[in-house]
């Protein structure tokens, strides 16, 4: 298989990180969250913004849970999703 970026990439991505082809996440800068499941990618838009904070560094994944952390202006970060 070919790893293709997501449509919206600009190629700000900090991590790239997944648990099997069909679950693949990347964070990046301007708040970037974004899910692939084997056949599409899903950005979460509620942590993007176009100004360029906040800077998602790092990135974990298992199973059925996310963490990203990152900073915003002086301030860290930590962003836990689930399905």
């Amino acid at each position: 298989r070919t790893w293709l970026p997501p449509p919206f990439s600009v190629g700000l991505f900090n991590r790239v990180r997944g648990t099997t082809l069909n679950n693949i996440v990347v964070v990046g800068v301007a708040g970037t969250i974004a899910h692939n499941n084997g056949i599409s990618w899903y950005q979460y838009q509620q942590f993007f913004d176009p100004s360029g904070q906040p800077n998602l560094l790092g990135l974990s994944t298992r199973e059925k849970m996310v963490m990203a952390v990152g900073y915003t202006g002086d301030r860290a970060i930590v962003i836990r999703g689930r399905k």
